[in-house]
């Protein structure tokens, strides 16, 4: 019995004769009585022939029972075929593997029948893909079901597609409205400067922004802004804000340019739950009229929310990936991370305390009944502390600051070491990861790379280096070398060095490394069938 295409069966693939006569042709045939494969010749040699030209051989057969019969005319002229031969392909498990989408950085579920398989591939873990430090595209990934009765395995692919679920969102900080020369990207424009984004806001606002409400006996506490020419400059110059989280005093409505002086200090707010508060409501009409904006209807839960650069600048949606550099050596030691992403916490105290949708729109009106002392209670609204507030509309003013794109809430930064540090097949077919051999064989002394034998060495210096190197490989054979640079995540990026060398004689290369290589990285020699390895330190 053999599983069908299963090359690693014994014999799979042919049936030996044993005793065949001159004269005797051996045909296998299938239930129908067609034949299968070509019939092979008997040979008179007495016992089992070994040679391969003599098997009964056959390819790509379907599950059945197929049978070898002898035709033609021996020396006795009477031939018959004593217990034929009986071959039986079982049939591999079907397997149905099921597509999925998921968003950048969250994970999914896999799901495939039958149960009891495995799965591998980029970004799996378990039962589990996620879509960690990974960029939107196609990764297939792998089931394999071994048949708990006949042993015989069968694998299927499927398709995850990572997508980037979040557009970019702007906002900006207090320090930017508070700097007349800045300039800025409103989500489909760039360079805008402070006074036109302030324009622009103030525009979808209705041409008044006011800050506050009304407090618990509905009096009127306001800060409002204007959309004139005098007015933005006042607010640019009374920004950006500091010292604690208050309630307004005065129940007044006060125009930007007459904050009286217990509102200011030097000059700016001296109030930073005020100034971030205008500064969320400048945010809140960036780009269309607070209700309908992304940024206010951007839902809110407790916890970390995660947000990356975009890639290709003012308008981009699509994010920076993240990648976290291990050291290729154990412990596999976190070395930098590139791309990290900007986290920042809302607080589900706050989140829980906001009347209606836990929305930003719901932050921004939760914020104004706080500055109005709208429920009467000093220092809290909703049961709530003012800073508490305060640190909520700060993180949504940061967290998309200069049209940064949202990854998810609560992702997980790089782990200090690296849990599978060579993740998924390695190959020689495209040579993009340092072999599982690079790990096993290395040895790293001071910076400098030697084989276990100590046959052939490699020593680089300046190591820490910061922007050339200078490597000296000696051998005592001689043979073709081929000396590569990798980074830390096993990627191939140039080879260095492809020559011969002579037997006790050095050789030394000068390489400077390219500006967009200078990292931490690995390089790896290889000499007739010995691989070296060691690391380069950069210096910043």
């Amino acid at each position: 019995e053999f599983c069908v295409n299963d090359p690693n069966a014994p014999n799979a693939g042919s049936v030996t004769q044993q005793g065949s006569q001159l004269g005797v042709s051996y045909q296998l045939y299938d239930d129908g009585a067609n034949p299968i494969g070509s019939p092979r010749n008997g040979t008179g040699l007495p016992g089992q022939e070994t040679l391969p030209a003599n098997w009964i051989q056959w390819t790509g057969l379907a599950a059945g029972t197929y049978a070898a019969q002898a035709t033609g005319s021996g020396p006795t002229a009477c031939v018959t075929l004593q217990d034929p031969a009986l071959i039986e392909e079982l049939p591999l498990p079907t397997i149905v593997a099921d597509d999925k989408e998921v968003c950048i950085e969250a994970c999914v579920d896999l799901t495939a029948t039958p149960s009891g398989g495995t799965w591998s591939g980029t970004g799996v873990t378990g039962s589990q893909f996620c879509a960690t430090g990974l960029p939107a595209g196609n990764y297939t990934v792998t089931y394999t079901v071994v048949d708990p009765v006949t042993q015989c395995q069968n694998s299927e692919d499927a398709t995850v597609t990572v997508n980037q679920c979040a557009a970019g969102i702007c906002t900006y900080t207090q320090g930017y409205y508070g700097n007349a020369n800045g300039t800025s990207c409103d989500g489909t424009n760039g360079g805008l400067s402070t006074d036109s984004l302030i324009n622009q806001s103030l525009t979808n606002w209705g041409g008044t922004l006011t800050v506050g409400g009304l407090d618990n006996n509905a009096v009127s506490r306001t800060v409002v802004i204007t959309n004139t020419p005098a007015a933005r400059a006042c607010l640019i110059s009374v920004l950006p804000g500091g010292g604690g989280s208050k309630q307004l005093t005065e129940n007044t409505n006060y125009g930007i340019c007459s904050l009286p002086a217990g509102y200011l200090k030097n000059g700016k707010i001296f109030n930073v739950l005020l100034s971030q508060t205008i500064t969320l409501g400048l945010n809140l009409g960036i780009n269309s009229a607070p209700a309908t904006s992304d940024l206010g209807n951007f839902q809110l839960q407790g916890g970390v929310m995660a947000s990356a650069e975009p890639i290709g600048g003012c308008g981009s949606n699509d994010p920076k990936v993240r990648v976290c550099n291990y050291d290729p050596i154990a412990p596999y030691a976190l070395l930098s991370v590139t791309n990290e992403y900007m986290y920042r916490t809302m607080s589900a105290a706050v989140v829980n305390a906001i009347s209606g949708p836990k929305t930003v729109n719901g932050l921004y009106a939760l914020a104004n009944a706080a500055l109005a002392n709208n429920d009467g209670v000093v220092d809290f609204e909703n049961g709530v502390a003012l800073s508490a507030i305060n640190s909520a509309v700060d993180a949504i003013n940061n967290i998309f600051d200069k049209c940064r794109i949202f990854i998810g809430w609560d992702v997980q930064p790089c782990p200090p070491n690296n849990p599978n540090p060579f993740a998924g097949p390695i190959t020689k077919k495209d040579d993009e990861k340092v072999e599982n051999s690079l790990i096993t064989r290395q040895h790293v002394i001071n910076g400098n790379a030697e084989n276990m034998n100590a046959d052939v060495k490699v020593t680089a210096y300046p190591n820490p280096y910061y922007s050339q190197v200078k490597f000296v490989i000696t051998s005592p054979v001689a043979g073709p070398a081929v000396l590569e640079l990798y980074n830390t995540m096993g990627t191939k990026l140039q080879t260095i060095y492809t020559g011969h060398l002579f037997a006790g004689k050095g050789q030394t290369i000068d390489y400077k490394v390219p500006d967009n290589f200078r990292a931490n990285l690995v390089y790896v020699l290889r000499v007739g069938d010995q691989m070296i390895t060691g690391r380069l330190i950069n210096v910043k």
